[in-house]
């Protein structure tokens, strides 16, 4: 007897499956400990434990179909699933495909190491201070909650680079006329269980850019252990002691992005400092009339209150150099609109780097990430030891990207000339260990199973989100 419809349907749908199947082995493979995504493995992994939940409950809808023999009405959304599934799947895939490309995988694997130097030491501090609160309340639950993923870097055609935590914007890939809309794709941010960089293409060839990396880790680490309400206390505490009441609401408006360059200058000190004005730089009459005003403060300041805030935040460590930097900035951009809020500095900036985090089990933001002065001496050194053609002695990620940045200033044309940020990738390849990434434990170790209940859950909510929009 020839097998009905419903019969070749379902077996259809079951090697339709097994395509995603075969596309999961092939990662799993390539993230296994030795493997060329070996950095990778844990990120790989929560997305697949996410999308597997998506496709265990659409089974599982399909074998209630076919139970009561309505496999032929569930079909067509159980394979508009398992598209959704590889378009959701590819928003990672792609950028992790980067790497295969042999002109961007050195960037991107320093890239990676930088980003998780400067994640892993506030990871830290929020899972010390989770498994204290879990010991305190008996709640194992609340020490797997300061558990992430380590940021993924990709290039990409944006001027600026931006991070997309788990709460900020996500685009799936678009695909015309298909049952699933960008709406129905946006209910991801719920799972999405790796936060993502992006970083402009053209940072390839100018390594020194790369210390702006340091910002976007900023604004994960806000998001994945929800700094915010106490950043708000600490700013409004701190306003309170002097700051006129009408500058207020602008200060809280520019809270997240000022956040962010002070973690990025605690990351690599006057190294950041000195790219983001680079970055900043352009011309001085628009610079200098820049301005802002109520009731839309805008989510940035101006760019010249951003840098004498970022300026302001090296004056403890770094007062030479601050004062250097000063100067030369004034030399170029000698006044700007919102001069009035100058005096707030020295309120503000203080505030926030002394300020308690319970979230990061009541250190200070300083206590948990700092470049030290220690750490300027050995980027100065790497500095003379690349120009000398000398090993370099240093193996911290952010000393050795710091050195990029102050060897750039010194000289710019020698810098190109002699070709340093080649010495200096090499020397990254050179210390990054091989195995899974620093501080991860393999993927079969408990750390990673105890996500998985959390990444399961994560499933569940994204399909009750997608399963209705597809049935009709």
């Amino acid at each position: 007897m020839n097998p009905s419809i419903a019969e070749r349907k379902q077996v259809e749908l079951d090697r339709k499956f097994g395509s995603l199947e075969a596309e999961f082995a092939h990662w799993l493979a390539l993230s296994a400990a030795g493997g060329r995504f070996e950095k990778h493995h844990s990120q790989i992994r929560a997305v697949k434990a996410i999308l597997d939940q998506l496709q265990t409950k659409t089974r599982q809808e399909l074998k209630t179909a076919a139970l009561a023999g309505t496999i032929l009405k569930t079909a067509q959304p159980a394979e508009t699933m398992i598209l959704a599934i590889f378009r959701l799947w590819e928003y990672f895939r792609a950028k992790f495909a980067q790497r295969n490309e042999s002109r961007f995988a050195a960037y991107l694997r320093a890239a990676d190491e930088f980003a998780w130097a400067c994640y892993q030491p506030a990871q830290k501090a929020a899972q010390k201070a989770a498994q204290k609160a879990a010991q305190k309340a008996a709640q194992e639950d609340a020490a797997q909650s300061a558990r992430r993923e380590p940021p993924l870097v990709f290039l990409n055609g944006g001027a600026s680079p931006f991070a997309i935590s788990r709460n900020r914007e996500f685009e799936a890939e678009v695909v015309p006329d298909e049952e699933l809309t960008r709406a129905e794709y946006l209910a991801v941010l719920r799972a999405l269980p790796i936060p993502v960089v992006g970083v402009p293409y053209f940072q390839l060839s100018h390594l020194p850019d790369a210390l702006v990396l340091g910002h976007e880790i900023g604004h994960t680490v806000e998001d994945d252990f929800g700094l915010t309400p106490r950043l708000q206390q600490i700013l409004q505490a701190a306003l309170d002691k002097g700051v006129p009441p009408e500058r207020h609401k602008a200060w809280h408006a520019w809270l997240g992005e000022l956040f962010a360059d002070l973690y990025g200058g605690l990351a690599t000190g006057p190294a950041f400092v000195g790219a983001l004005i680079d970055f900043l730089a352009r011309d001085p009459q628009a610079v200098c009339g820049e301005t802002r005003s109520d009731p839309d403060w805008e989510l940035y300041p101006t760019d010249a209150l951003r840098v004498l805030f970022s300026l302001e935040a090296l004056r403890e460590d770094f007062d030479e150099e601050r004062q250097r930097m000063e100067s030369d900035w004034r030399k170029s951009y000698d006044h700007h609109q919102l001069a009035a809020f100058e005096p707030d500095l020295k309120h503000i900036v203080p505030a926030l780097l002394d300020g308690q985090f319970p979230e990061l089990g009541n250190r200070r933001l300083r206590e948990v990430l700092r470049f030290t002065k220690q750490q300027q001496r050995d980027a100065r050194l790497t500095v003379r030891q690349l120009r000398e053609k000398e090993a370099l002695a240093s193996a911290d990620l952010r000393v050795l990207l710091a050195a990029s940045r102050l060897a750039y200033e010194e000289d710019p044309a020698a810098y190109v000339a002699q070709d340093l940020p080649a010495a200096l990738l090499t020397q990254i390849e050179d210390v990054i260990k091989p195995g899974t990434r620093a501080g991860e434990t393999a993927p079969e170790d408990e750390e990673l199973a105890a996500r998985a209940a959390d990444y399961e859950a994560a499933g569940d909510r994204l399909f009750q989100e997608l399963w209705p929009r597809l049935r009709f």
